[in-house]
């Protein structure tokens, strides 16, 4: 079954959704406003709205009609729909009584009591399935005495509201008439019924938008790479080097102490990226004397240590099985070593993998528990406020120096490879330095230490001793909201970037320097603290790429008008969000949009009461086609005469049969 016209007036249209036609309606005909929205109105000889649909022939069909019966005037024949040379639904001399016409014959009869049908709004179903028809009435079936065997619908074109000429014209309301190619089933009669029963007035927003924070960013959290090892199953000895008593075979690596130097190591070259974070992981097969093993990063006799596996707690090599270590790159090369030394011991292990750790590290959308600020990443780097931490309409703020929210008893980010993403709005130009973020005491000079503001620009350093520091050169802006985001691929010794609000800025050598003990938002664990707000804050282990950091930029650019005359009728010459200054306005349409066009040359204007230093566009009508126009606001009212800025509001001074269409008009500059 197939929808074949459609026509729903509760938007305000008189477009058939389905065929994409424009209904022409008489001068009498129009639109008007019901509790269960917009209704083609009930208007006494006239001609209705027309469809023209091409030639269509249905043998079997359903009619569906929304209406509200308004008279019990006996003075004519009234009908809802004009399908061809059918009469559709149309109500006899008598107040009760309906029927069918269909090829000039009638088909079912149907009485309604006027309890039912008068000023209610009343489900009117009529279906013909090549041998009976049936009507309903409210998603109760009654079936008709047919005086003709066929009823074959034929038509080149509708006319909905009106019978078979302008005197039979329909004494109902209409909300909606649609006609389908088969029966339809008692599900959707139902559900139909229930649509008509629910429908209510709905009007979309064009002003007022608010950002909808995120709850739940767990998603992105820190997650798995592909493993980077080769062969970790040992199936040969290929791509492993060693020293000292290492066998492969059988697909396990069985690593032997010796008693004089070298210790015996496996490992693998090239496979690492410096400064990235890897989670190692292998299982152990079979051991004796529980020997010491370590994780190491080179391939020396005398190898690095990452880690000593027999010093992690929990970790008993008695008691074999999976063994998973998370580390910050130091070399090119991992592998497992036994050192040398008396006695004899030894390690079989087996699926040895290494894999980088990326995502997000922490979140917070600023909206606290209690006294505690959730990590939305999932990875439970919760945070506890300490002093007058205190929530703002978009996020937290602070006006003393020493009140912050604690994260972490040490440093959060652990690897010279990451992401600090945050929206900022500060009140004090903070010449003596203001901690927004401490990481804790970092001495390694790779690892940022804290981020905050110094003389109204963003700065950072990398030690404690405040040897590496770095600052902004974009000044920001007293009491308005920008978003930065640093990125660190390397640390002091790699690539470093600072974007503010999406655009990457120059990084000078001046910087301030904090430091103090754990990670915290705000300030450091004394001393000066950060004065403004902070809507949200996020910190990756890996560096997001540019259209990332533009995503999160343009995340935060709300709609301050979203206009497309959707919310208005067809015919309305008035739209109540619109001052008419001078001139004729009226809504308009075409199968595509609504549209305000000018019928009389004149001025009309909206509220506007924000920047104009902000994403806008606008169709417009010349006369002869459609252009849309964007840019910023202020680009566009310099290079459009029609538009025009007073005060708190827009104008657009219209001339006859030019007309706007889809105004969009932002908060910001999107990139």
């Amino acid at each position: 079954m197939a929808k074949i016209f459609s026509v729903d007036f509760r938007k305000g249209s008189f477009i058939d959704s389905v065929n994409k036609i424009v209904g022409v309606p008489t001068s009498l005909s129009k639109l008007i406003r019901t509790e269960k929205g917009t209704a083609l109105a009930r208007v006494v000889n006239h001609d209705g709205v027309t469809y023209t649909t091409g030639s269509k022939s249905l043998s079997k069909f359903t009619i569906v009609a929304w209406i509200k019966q308004r008279t019990t005037d006996n003075g004519s024949r009234y009908g809802v729909a004009y399908i061809g040379t059918a009469q559709i639904i149309r109500r006899e001399l008598s107040s009760t009584t309906y029927s069918n016409y269909f090829n000039s014959a009638v088909l079912g009869s149907i009485s309604v009591p006027t309890s039912t049908s008068l000023n209610k709004w009343m489900q009117f179903v009529v279906t013909y399935d090549g041998t009976s028809v049936v009507s309903s009435v409210n998603n109760k079936q009654i079936v008709g005495s047919p005086s003709a065997t066929t009823a074959t619908l034929d038509f080149t074109s509708i006319i909905v509201g009106r019978g078979t000429d302008s005197t039979r014209y329909s004494d109902s309301d209409i909300l909606k008439f649609e006609v389908y190619d088969d029966v339809i089933s008692d599900k959707e009669l139902e559900l139909d019924y229930k649509a008509l029963l629910e429908s209510q007035i709905t009007e979309k927003p064009i002003r007022g938008f608010e950002l909808v924070k995120p709850t739940d960013l767990s998603m992105y959290k820190e997650k798995l790479g592909e493993n980077v090892i080769l062969n970790g199953g040992f199936d040969s000895s290929d791509n492993w080097l060693s020293t000292g008593d290492v066998d492969i075979s059988g697909g396990v690596c069985k690593i032997t102490r010796r008693n004089t130097s070298p210790n015996s190591v496996v490992y693998q070259i090239n496979n690492l990226v410096v400064g990235k974070k890897y989670r190692c992981s292998f299982d152990t097969i079979d051991s004796s004397n529980s020997p010491v093993i370590r994780l190491v990063y080179d391939s020396t006799g005398s190898p690095s240590v990452l880690y000593t596996v027999t010093d992690n707690a929990g970790v008993n090599l008695n008691n074999l099985g999976r063994h998973e270590y998370d580390f910050i790159a130091l070399s090119h090369t991992i592998g497992i070593s036994i050192p040398y030394g008396s006695g004899s011991s030894y390690i079989s292990i087996d699926n040895f993998a290494c894999q980088e750790l990326t995502g997000l590290v922490a979140a917070y959308n600023m909206i606290p528990n209690g006294n505690t600020l959730v990590d939305i990443s999932g990875n439970g780097n919760n945070g506890t406020i300490n002093g007058a931490v205190i929530q703002s309409k978009e996020g937290l703020f602070t006006t003393d120096k020493t009140s912050n929210v604690l994260i972490s008893a040490g440093p959060i980010i652990t690897t010279n490879t990451y992401s600090v993403l945050g929206r900022i709005k500060i009140n004090n130009l903070m010449a003596s330095d203001g901690v927004l973020f401490s990481n804790g005491d970092t001495t390694t000079n790779e690892i940022i230490d804290s981020i905050g503001i110094r003389d109204g620009k963003l700065s950072w350093n990398y030690d404690t001793g405040g040897t590496y520091k770095a600052g902004a050169t974009t000044d920001l802006p007293l009491n308005s909201y920008v978003d930065f985001a640093f990125v660190s691929d390397g640390g002091r010794s790699g690539v470093i970037k600072l974007y503010i609000n999406g655009v990457e800025d120059t990084i000078t050598s001046t910087g301030f320097y904090r430091s103090g003990a754990g990670s915290r938002l705000f300030a450091r664990s004394s001393g000066t603290g950060f004065l403004g707000d902070c809507a949200d804050f996020r910190i990756y282990n890996r560096v997001l790429s540019e259209q990332e950091i533009k995503d999160y930029h343009n995340s935060f650019i709300k709609p301050v008008i979203l206009e497309d005359f959707s919310n208005y009728s067809v015919g309305e010459t008035r739209p109540k969000e619109w001052q008419i200054i001078s001139g004729e306005f009226e809504i308009k349409e075409d199968t595509e949009k609504k549209y305000l066009e000018c019928t009389s040359t004149g001025t009309i204007k909206i509220n506007h009461n924000t920047t104009t230093d902000a994403d806008a566009s606008i169709d417009y009508y010349d006369g002869v086609s459609w252009t849309t126009f964007s840019g910023t606001l202020c680009d566009l009212i310099t290079t459009h005469a029609w538009l025009s800025k007073d005060g708190n509001y827009l104008e657009f001074s219209l001339t006859s049969g030019k007309a706007i269409a889809k105004i969009k008009i932002y908060d910001g500059v999107r990139q």
